[in-house]
């Protein structure tokens, strides 16, 4: 697969040279440094050891994203197939893209890659995780995500922030909103990107969103978002724009053995 700059193509894990292996090596440290700044990066031999060492039930399918020089790998893909009894219907997946080749389209490109080798193995469901520290990746995964829902009529305005200096993506909110139920707004997704952090952008963004709501959506009465307990600076900023608790959830997780406990303590009633 090919465009005017970039060459998208398969990496063989087994058999690639030291100069390929060394390409990779530095994209995924890259990428490493990103989500974990704190952390070394991994050396060479130990890239190389645990591409080719990897189990012979675990199917891995790599695609790299090269610059027109072919000297640097801008964006990898894969997916991986366990070749077991177990799972029969999954398939897990990772798609990364260097920050400045991002917003042009690879992360699709090496979507299809994955869906097609997907349907191949007649899997029906694609697993992958994304970071905080990465807010572009999240917003990708609700974009697949939301395409059902946009499908039924609800409406996204999206708000991005560039370095003029740079060109760089800095940062975006989104809103979804549908006509079926004209009085709520839905505030999604407000990521800014590590380095752009601590100036006031994150409350910019969703500040000058609501005066678009305000001025151009006068129906809506609620703005309704999310925000985990956790994340005191998201939590903050809510606080500061006037957002209010409305209801809180509640995550449970228990282990089978201890429900298996309580349903042979207790009678049980049709």
């Amino acid at each position: 697969m090919t465009s005017p700059v970039i060459q998208i193509r398969p990496f063989d894990r087994m058999g690639a040279s030291q100069a390929e292996y060394t390409a990779l090596n530095r994209h995924t440290n890259r990428m490493r440094l990103e989500r974990l700044p704190d952390d070394p990066p991994i050396p060479l031999a130990e890239t190389i050891q645990n591409l080719q060492s990897i189990p012979s039930f675990v199917d891995l399918k790599l695609w790299a994203a090269w610059n027109p020089s072919q000297s640097e790998i801008v964006g990898l893909g894969n997916v991986v197939i366990f070749r077991t009894e177990d799972n029969k219907h999954l398939v897990q997946f990772e798609i990364t893209v260097l920050p400045e080749y991002r917003q042009q389209g690879l992360g699709s490109q090496f979507l299809g890659l994955i869906a097609d080798a997907t349907q191949k193995e007649n899997r029906r469901l694609l697993m992958t995780n994304t970071v905080d520290r990465v807010p572009g990746g999240e917003a990708f995964m609700k974009r697949i995500m939301e395409k059902n829902l946009f499908a039924r009529g609800s409406q996204r305005w999206t708000f991005f922030i560039m370095d003029r200096a740079t060109g760089k993506f800095g940062g975006y909110t989104e809103t979804i909103w549908n006509p079926n139920r004209p009085e709520v707004m839905g505030q999604g997704m407000t990521g800014v990107f590590p380095q752009y952090r601590n100036k006031g952008l994150g409350r910019w963004l969703k500040a000058v969103m609501l005066d678009k709501v305000l001025k151009e959506r006068p129906q809506v009465k609620y703005v309704r978002t999310g925000n985990a307990d956790s994340n005191a600076a998201m939590l903050k900023i809510n606080t500061e724009l006037g957002f209010e608790t409305y209801m809180a959830d509640t995550l449970w997780q228990v282990e089978l053995q201890k429900v298996l406990v309580y349903l042979h303590s207790k009678p049980l009633y049709n």
